[in-house]
């Protein structure tokens, strides 16, 4: 089987790459070279790609960002950011032989990548859809520490005249109440795109997050989005009252799968239930636009509050793991709060 390592934005040039990741219908937006370009840009990183073929027919890919430092050396994840994951992408057509080859050649191959790139630190994060990584890693991979989360995921009914319907019986209690409430209250739910909307959600985001110690997504992230994505790809969709925005939602589309990415409500509206409505209103677009899953994104254990929220709209739960590698002793010293700001956004180690 042929090796290349493919750097940068060259492997948007190649169709074939993008006909191979629709292959597989698990595929995330996580795995979009679009979003991988976004970002290099967001978190000043670099990224790679690792394309295992033969007869020039990709066999599976494994994408890297690396992010560098003059100081301290260099951190590889795959992926990086809020919930991304990543490792091996196998083509429908790879058999178990050419898997199992494959699985083997990384080890190899990432190894002399950490050389060549003075990598200190590298994690690996596999996709919620394949539990099989998983279990190939736990018992084949050399790590310092590990992580999880819980992924959760709704299987969204196909569309159909009865799709409010379907909907509805995949709720669990108070979400169809919520969504009469909102209904009550006539708030009304439309799709937004542009800078507009992207301040509004930005705003009302950071001060969702800051009011409970959290740390809000920069604003840059949001007035990117334009720049590298078309309508096709994203929806804000936003709640008005009395012709008033007072919640929004940030969806992100690829493949099959829609990604619950940045919600926001105002506070003093939360009673009003307008982010139940907007959800069921964007889980309506995506089953009539053939979307087969709305994925939640990952949840802490800890988290049994947000567990339990994305559990009543009908979410299952898929696992997924995070292997950690320590690959320069000085990382255990150099301060924790140092190498958070040196490498903003990247997945380092549990502490």
């Amino acid at each position: 089987m042929d090796f290349k390592i493919i750097k940068g934005n060259e492997i948007r040039m190649e169709e074939r790459y993008f006909s191979f990741l629709l292959e597989r219908e698990t595929t995330l937006f996580y795995q979009n070279p679009v979003f991988h370009s976004f970002l290099c840009d967001h978190l000043e990183a670099e990224v790679s790609y690792f394309i295992w073929s033969k007869e020039n027919i990709i066999k599976a890919a494994f994408p890297v960002m690396v992010k560098k430092s003059h100081k301290w050396g260099n951190v590889l994840n795959s992926l990086p950011y809020y919930g991304s994951n990543g490792f091996l992408v196998f083509s429908n057509n790879a058999t178990d032989d050419e898997r199992q080859e494959v699985r083997n050649d990384l080890k190899n191959q990432l190894n002399a990548f950490y050389l060549d790139n003075k990598i200190i630190l590298s994690t690996l994060i596999t996709n919620p859809f394949e539990s099989e990584d998983m279990t190939w890693l736990r018992e084949n991979w050399s790590c310092d520490y590990t992580d999880h989360r819980i992924g959760q995921i709704t299987q969204l009914p196909a569309y159909s005249d009865t799709i409010e319907d379907e909907l509805m019986g995949l709720y669990d209690k108070p979400r169809p109440r919520n969504i009469r409430r909102a209904i009550k209250a006539e708030i009304t739910v439309t799709k937004k795109w542009g800078k507009e909307a992207l301040e509004f959600l930005y705003a009302v985001h950071k001060d969702n997050i800051e009011s409970i110690g959290g740390l809000a997504k920069r604003k840059e992230f949001f007035m990117l989005i334009p720049d590298y994505f078309d309508e096709s790809s994203y929806t804000i969709f936003m709640a008005e009252k009395a012709g008033q925005p007072i919640a929004a939602l940030l969806v992100f589309y690829f493949n099959k799968t829609v990604e619950y990415f940045t919600p926001a409500t105002i506070h003093d509206f939360r009673n009003d239930q307008p982010s139940a409505l907007i959800i069921h209103e964007a889980m309506k677009e995506a089953a009539k636009n053939g979307y087969k899953y709305w994925n939640w994104g990952g949840t802490w254990e800890t988290q049994e509050g947000v567990y339990d929220f994305k559990k009543r709209w009908g979410a299952n739960d898929h696992r997924y793991e995070y292997f950690i590698q320590v690959l320069e002793d000085k990382v255990k010293d150099i301060p924790l709060q140092e190498l958070k700001e040196a490498f903003t956004n990247f997945y380092l180690y549990p502490y």
